[in-house]
């Protein structure tokens, strides 16, 4: 069976803060702005990267760590139980008498069931 998606979390969700990161580190690491901040505006988790010299590293990993905060990951299961239950009420509409053709074999043919 595969896996649906429920809901995706990309980077337009976020709101990106992108710094210099100070301390030790040699002189490059001083003069540019490769630290990143990433703060998912819906839960309000934080994810904060400095560790490496590429601003695509540290963007991967501080939006990795703001998806396994406590925050995020609550908020992920409450996303998805609002969605799921959403989809529950669509497919009770849909499976209501009125939109389902039940068909018979008889006779050697698809008849309409009467109700």
């Amino acid at each position: 069976m595969d896996k649906k998606h429920l809901f995706s979390v990309t980077k337009k969700d976020c709101k990106w803060e992108f710094f210099r990161s100070g301390g030790a580190g040699g002189q490059h690491r001083d003069k540019t702005s490769n630290a990143v901040r990433v703060r998912h505006i819906d839960s309000g988790a934080v994810g904060i990267c400095s560790d490496h010299r590429e601003r695509d590293i540290n963007i991967k990993v501080a939006f990795r760590r703001m998806a396994e905060t406590k925050a995020f990951q609550s908020w992920a299961r409450i996303k998805a139980q609002e969605i799921s239950g959403e989809l529950d009420r669509h497919v009770d509409e849909m499976m209501q008498d009125k939109n389902l053709l039940i068909e018979v074999f008889k006779d050697g043919k698809w008849r309409k069931e009467d109700a």
